[in-house]
């Protein structure tokens, strides 16, 4: 291929120019995010029934979608949540399994299902998507409308607006309450006229309908016939006959409203309602947040009266994250050019390296977009790697040829013969590379799943690069690369002659001291095993992005409205810190609308501004809040904003079920204790909370049969009379108005629903058509139940959260080996009784598994092709040595820049397998050639391989670590994902640099002649056989 370009250059340079026009459009037409799209085999099925408890949901409700979806196959594991109101069931299936045939399935599973009660609604189904956070939230208020005219604007206005915005998967709406017509009865009237609630409440449903009445038909035309009962105005409705000259209206106010509050919203200190902005599985972060600002002009047009504003625009930190790594690739790729310069000393030859990087990374981009994939951290942060393993690539094909210049050959001579004797050093180099980025793509599990994107641009990356070194490279070097030296060359050269002198003598001293170096070798990485585990583990390290949440939490059973005061005093104390830019508060966010939770978005002043880190704020604004007279008997804490997905982003999170809450709980207390007080953990973990509240207070009604049959009164009449009399949440009938439906509710006035006693002042027709009151029918005891009921694979759970204190000594890891290693697992969990990790212990756990089995199956590849190429079964040792050996130098860059293992510092890890293996074949290549052509001694050959190659070697490594300066001194946007990749990569490189100059040679002459000795049996069979058939 190398002598077809060079004989063809015009041929490859259109092939260049096909490379770059193809990987400018890729780049036009690839989406931004700011995480690989990855479509999760997981579905949420969510059913609502108004005013059930979550005992009843639990019931009627969740055990029945749960049997149902069990039987689906590939089920991995079903987790359940039942409160009040709504029921939500997890399936997660096998990562095997397509998402577009489980949600399929579950269709028909779920849609057979039979609910006992008309009022339980159809449930929805939804596709998880690990982007769940809103790409950008609006706040909406106003000064002059009142509530009704905000809520109806945000629904028939705003929300459909935002929805029609290309890529917008959905409109989550905080603090929004739906217009209903309520209907509030008055009880004395209700007896004064021999009424019941429940004959009131039937009567709405059967006086306010739509029927279709058939159809008349005659020889030129066709009719429908529709009878409408409907109400079309307030008056339509109290105009409905109750009794004898009796209209509703005279009975009870009608009100065009709302629904009852359930949840609150507020920014700063205006309430209004928040529109969270949800995006379509793969669609492009960016485009969509800059339609959101495109259609706020259009919005604000049609919305005068309405202050509206924009807030937790997630698209900052993906702009900025994404912004920060373009520079650090193109940073990364000017220092790497400058180190080649400094070394080779020649402009042109300098000039040939330059041009493999643009013309590599743009190809890699072309073959991203066609591949589907995303422009992303991961791969961003993989074509900065990719710029020192092109760079290398160029380095090694053009210093050899600059050495056949300086032998005297012209420029397509040198081209050729320099590509031509190191082309399968090439191939190795390239081989051993992809052995480790194609286990990295195709990694188990869900981290598996979010990795690939960034293995297979690397391996796309290597191939590049690979066609680029043997096409473009000789092409433009054949034309371009001048063998007269400048003035600096001449003027540096001594400098390295001195060094090559030095590390000849170097190398010949170690040689002979080669026991000596080997046991100080194993020493050092000793040493840094023992330094490794010191150094903890987190997922992801914590980043200052300027925002955290506030969760707030308190006993079940307080109003609406007191919880709405307590948050906004919490609001306000936060809002007053001279680091915080702006606050929003909600109560009864998210699905579950639960009234005793309530969470404080801060958003903070950007880092330049304030001289308090967001964690150091977060401690503040804990303890201050904690200390306030407005935080009594709750419970509340700080935390991060999720990166990925939304909800409780604490790190340490635990499953623990059994079949019995009993189980549960004791299970729970204990590892309370342990966390708590324990003595490997006491004061170093704190904002521990559980995914269960308090206990719910309620009243019990116990209805007295004895009565009850006496009077000939059923237990379903008795239960419909309260019902409808206290619930105002049930549809009675519908209202209709410009094409859309809404409830008529009713229940008693406000002042008659305060104590137990309007109960038993409700009456209800006995078998005689007589009214009398409940209280002779019922008896009443205050009670309690859970105010939401959690299982795991159809078993009661509790959820336990927790986080290591900051600068405690201690990370996520050692949490999870203190609370799950065999002797502590005795001690808190039940027999019976089972735990399972979720959440970033989850992720942990299984990204060390995945990465481990990454990092084995890698080695076994190397070795497998290394031998190949080599045909040898010892050489591929010498090489895969100094992997593991590197790592040494990654631990000891870890601890002097104090940070803890991550996933990204696993992936430098596993990236160093492949790079380090580089040096270590470029000098067995060299000194292999050295023995076959000259007959040289193993000594002699591994010496002038050490002398020819030093200079390739420490410009491909310099080069490289300069390549990843800008990832490890990384500090603004990104900073927890390119810091750790950075760091453990350069200290892993920098004592490989190390160990190929000085470690591989002494590998190389102990391993070398055993492995002369074992090919000598089968090459001399070879020729035996050889010989038999030249006979």
């Amino acid at each position: 291929m190398y002598k077809f370009a060079i004989k063809r250059p015009i041929t490859t340079l259109m092939f260049a120019l096909a490379v770059v026009f193809f990987g400018i459009l890729g780049l036009k037409k690839i989406p931004v995010s700011l995480f690989p799209n990855v479509d999760f085999p997981i579905i949420v099925v969510s059913t609502t029934y108004p005013g059930a408890s979550a005992e009843i949901i639990e019931s009627k409700v969740t055990d029945k979608v749960e049997e149902a979806v069990m039987g689906i196959d590939g089920v991995k594991s079903v987790t359940s949540n039942s409160a009040r109101n709504v029921s939500l069931v997890i399936v997660e299936f096998q990562l095997e399994k397509p998402i577009q045939e489980a949600m399929t399935d579950m269709i028909g599973k779920v849609s057979s299902i039979k609910f006992d009660d008309a009022n339980i609604q159809q449930p929805s189904l939804k596709k998880f998507d690990t982007n769940g956070q809103a790409i950008i939230s609006l706040f909406m208020s106003s000064k002059t409308k009142t509530s009704s005219e905000l809520m109806k604007h945000a629904d028939l206005v705003v929300k459909p607006m935002l929805q029609k915005i290309s890529g917008v998967g959905g409109i989550q709406i905080s603090g929004y309450r739906e217009r209903q017509i309520r209907v509030y009865v008055d009880p004395v009237l209700m007896n004064k006229y021999n009424l019941t609630y429940s004959g009131i409440f039937n009567l709405l449903g059967q006086e306010n309908l739509e029927v279709n009445g058939g159809r008349l038909e005659n020889a030129t035309k066709d009719f429908t016939i529709t009878v409408d009962a409907n109400g079309h105005s307030i008056e339509d409705i109290g105009n409905i006959r109750v009794g004898s000259n009796i209209k509703l209206s005279d009975i009870a106010v009608i009100e065009d409203g709302l629904e009852e509050e359930s949840t609150y919203a507020t920014y700063n200190n205006s309430p209004g309602v928040i529109f969270q902005v949800q995006k379509v599985s793969g669609a492009n972060d960016i485009e969509i947040a800059n339609g959101v600002y495109r259609a706020l002009a259009d919005i604000k047009a049609v919305s005068e009266g309405y202050d509206i504003q924009p807030f937790l625009d997630t698209t900052t930190y993906i702009r900025s994250s994404i912004k920060d790594v373009e520079f650090d690739l193109i940073l990364g790729g000017v220092l790497a050019v400058l180190i080649v310069f400094l070394f080779l000393r020649s402009v042109t030859i300098t000039l040939v390296a330059a041009i493999s990087l643009p013309v590599s990374i743009l190809g890699t981009f072309a073959l991203i977009q066609a591949m589907g994939y995303s422009l992303n951290m991961l791969t961003m942060m993989a074509l900065t790697l990719a710029i020192g393993i092109i760079i290398d690539d160029a380095i090694v094909v053009i210093e050899n040829i600059h050495k056949k210049l300086e032998q005297g050959m012209s420029k397509k001579k040198a081209a050729y013969e320099g590509v031509k004797e190191i082309a399968f050093a090439i191939i190795a180099i390239s081989a051993m590379l992809l052995s480790v980025f194609i286990p990295i793509g195709n990694m188990s599990g869900i981290m598996g799943r979010f990795f690939a994107s960034f293995g297979v641009t690397v391996a796309l990356a290597v191939i590049i690069s690979y066609v680029v070194v043997i096409t473009i490279i000789p092409m433009v070097s054949s034309l371009i690369v001048s063998p007269k030296q400048s003035r600096f060359y001449y003027w540096s050269e001594p400098f390295f002659e001195k060094m090559q002198n030095i590390y000849a003598k170097t190398l010949n001293f170690v040689l002979k001291q080669r026991v000596v170096f080997i046991v100080l070798i194993i020493l050092v990485f000793g040493f840094s095993l023992h330094l490794a585990k010191s150094l903890g583990g987190e997922f992801m390290l914590q980043e200052d992005k300027s925002e955290f949440y506030v969760w707030i939490e308190t006993k079940p059973g307080i109003s609406i409205y007191d919880m709405k005061q307590k948050t906004e005093a919490l609001r306000e104390i936060v809002a007053k810190n001279p680091n915080v830019e702006y606050t929003t508060a909600e109560v009864g966010y998210g699905s579950a609308q639960s009234i005793f939770k309530s969470r404080i978005y801060v958003a903070l002043k950007p880092i330049k501004e304030r001289n308090q880190t967001q964690f150091d704020l977060m401690k503040e604004v804990q303890n201050e809040l904690k200390a306030s007279p407005a935080s009594k008997g709750m419970n509340l804490f700080t935390a991060e904003v999720p990166t990925i997905g939304g909800g409780d982003n604490t790190p340490f999170q635990i499953v623990v079920f059994a079949p019995t809450q009993a189980l549960v709980d004791k299970s729970v207390a204990k590892l309370k204790q342990l966390l708590l007080e324990g003595a490997e953990l006491k004061g170093k973990v704190g904002n521990y909370h559980t995914s269960t509240s308090d206990i719910q207070p309620e009243y019990k009604i116990t209805i007295l049969r004895q009565y009850a049959d006496k009077y000939g009164i059923s237990a379903s009449a008795i239960g419909s009379v309260i019902s409808a009399a206290f619930s105002g949440s049930t549809q009675a009938a519908y209202f209709k108005e410009n094409g859309k439906e809404y409830k008529i509710t009713m229940r008693v006035p406000n002042n008659q629903r305060v104590s137990v006693e309007d109960i038993k002042k409700l009456q209800i027709k006995n078998a005689s058509g007589q009214l009398m009151f409940l209280d002779g029918l019922i008896e009443i005891e205050e009670s309690s139940a859970p105010s939401l009921i959690s299982r795991y694979s159809r078993q009661r759970s509790v959820t336990v959260y927790a986080a290591p204190i900051q600068d405690s000594g201690i990370s996520l890891q050692d949490i999870i080996q203190t609370t799950t290693n065999p002797t502590a697992l005795s001690q808190w969990l039940e027999p019976g009784a089972s735990y399972a990790l979720s959440g970033q212990s989850n992720n942990m756990a299984e990204s060390v598994v995945s990465f481990g089995v990454a990092v084995i199956t890698a080695f076994i590849l190397i070795y497998l092709i290394l031998a190949a190429l080599y045909e040898s079964l010892l050489e591929p040792i010498i090489i895969m040595i100094t992997m593991p050996l590197s790592f040494a130098g990654a631990f000891f860059a870890l601890k002097i820049v104090n940070q803890p293992f991550s996933i990204f510092s696993f992936m430098g890890l596993i990236l160093l397998i492949g790079i380090v293996g580089k040096n270590a074949t470029l000098l067995i290549d060299v000194a292999n050639e050295r023995r076959k052509q000259f007959g040289a001694s193993v000594y002699e050959a591994i010496l002038y391989a050490g002398e020819s190659r030093l200079r390739p070697i420490l410009m491909t490594t310099i080069a490289m670590v300069f390549g990843m300066l800008p990832l490890a001194i990384a500090t603004g946007s990104g900073y927890a994902m390119k810091a750790p990749i950075g760091v453990s990569m350069i200290g892993g490189l920098l004592l490989s640099m190390f160990l190929s100059l000085l470690i591989v040679p002494i590998l190389y002459t102990l391993i070398a002649p055993i492995d002369d000795k074992i090919k000598r049996l089968y090459q001399s069979k070879k020729k035996e056989k050889k010989k038999k058939v030249e006979k």
